[in-house]
């Protein structure tokens, strides 16, 4: 068993402390996985235990790390922060994702990404296999999970919505495609043909667009572009999104065009900025306001839901991203940045990792030899 988890883990844990955000990880990320099953019915009140507890193993996880004050004095600041915008309304599962932003300092981030495979893969193989056996023997729950509209049959695989399929297929993809240092064409063909597959199940557009983006993006080799891009996207995407919403009517001729691509979300999100306006904080008002509207994008739920304050909260880490990261953890700041304007799944990252891996590059910069490919 002891060698089975050395192996697991590449190499022995160099920093005792980081276990504390292995197992609150682990529980964040299960937690998500259990609350996007159909197969599993458990009750919110014992998921906001899981939760609560994953959060306090976070906060002893900072406080137990060996660093410097002044960044300690930081964290503790933001915390307190976030802390308090919970109280006006701002969800568990973005405080969580901000501590583990917070806790990455010392951990392995090939060790986090691991995790979070053996929990997706665990469930994504355990619905599919359960579905394709109830399908087949003519099981009448199935029906459920089989969606009918006008860019084809989605199938959901028991995940409450083809979306989440999507989503979890695809980070599957990227997780594995992350794992490999340097990419040669061979590594991208599994885990595209896994983003493919789970694309032709699903016909859910977003997941797939995204992983088009990532591989469009390793056409770009330079690291400054990268950083460009990277910096340049997040409010880029808001700006459009705010335009979008403040100032295109419905049915107007961009609205035509954007409502259709987007699956409605246009209509849905201008409905609800007339309804509710700006906010600055999370607004618990505009939650139950704004219960019955479908809103996916990230942008969007910062402006009436969340507040700006959160839009920024998630933009500094883009910010702060080294200029001399590597170009894949540049990648991925960008996907997530493009993956935020669709669905608001990858702020938390009990769903996907993207802004783990950008706090693995604030907080465990490695001196990178001049001349060495940063692929």
């Amino acid at each position: 068993m002891t060698n089975f988890i050395d192996r697991f883990f590449s190499k022995k844990i160099e920093n005792p402390n980081s276990v504390l955000f292995y197992v609150s990880f682990f529980l964040i990320s299960l937690s998500r996985m259990l609350q996007s099953s159909g197969l599993v019915e458990i009750p919110e009140s014992i998921m906001d235990v899981f939760m609560v507890f994953a959060c306090v193993l976070l906060l002893l996880k900072i406080m137990f790390d060996k660093t410097g004050a002044k960044r300690l004095l930081i964290k503790i600041l933001v915390i307190l922060m976030v802390i308090l915008l919970r109280t006006f309304g701002l969800p568990m599962p973005i405080v969580s994702s901000c501590f583990a932003f917070l806790a990455m300092e010392k951990v392995n981030i090939k060790t986090v990404i691991k995790i979070d495979l053996l929990v997706k893969c665990a469930f994504f193989i355990f619905s599919a296999i359960v579905f394709g056996a109830d399908y087949f023997t003519g099981q009448e729950r199935v029906a459920e999970y089989i969606f009918e509209a006008k860019k084809g049959t989605a199938v959901a695989l028991y995940f409450k919505n083809p979306n989440t399929t999507g989503l979890v297929g695809t980070m599957i993809a990227l997780d594995l495609l992350y794992l490999k240092d340097n990419k040669k064409f061979r590594d991208f063909v599994f885990p595209t043909l896994i983003a493919v597959a789970t694309f032709a199940l699903t016909t859910s557009r977003a997941p797939f667009l995204v992983y088009c983006v990532y591989l469009l993006l390793q056409l770009i080799k330079n690291g400054k572009v990268l950083t460009i891009i990277q910096k340049l996207t997040y409010p880029v995407l808001f700006g459009f999104t705010f335009y979008v919403v403040n100032s295109v009517p419905v049915g107007s001729s961009m609205y035509r065009i954007l409502n259709p691509l987007l699956s409605s979300r246009i209509w849905y999100s201008i409905v609800a900025y007339n309804s509710a306006g700006l906010t600055i904080l999370p607004s618990l008002a505009n939650t139950i306001l704004l219960k019955n509207y479908i809103i996916d994008i990230f942008y969007v739920r910062c402006i009436v839901r969340y507040g700006l304050i959160t839009l920024l909260l998630y933009y500094i880490p883009h910010l702060m991203l080294p200029t001399n990261a590597t170009n894949e953890q540049k990648r991925m700041s960008i996907i997530a940045s493009v993956y935020l304007f669709f669905e608001d799944a990858v702020s938390n990252v009990g769903f996907a990792i993207p802004y783990l891996i950008i706090a693995d590059a604030i907080f465990n910069k490695k001196e990178i030899p001049d001349g060495k490919n940063k692929k």
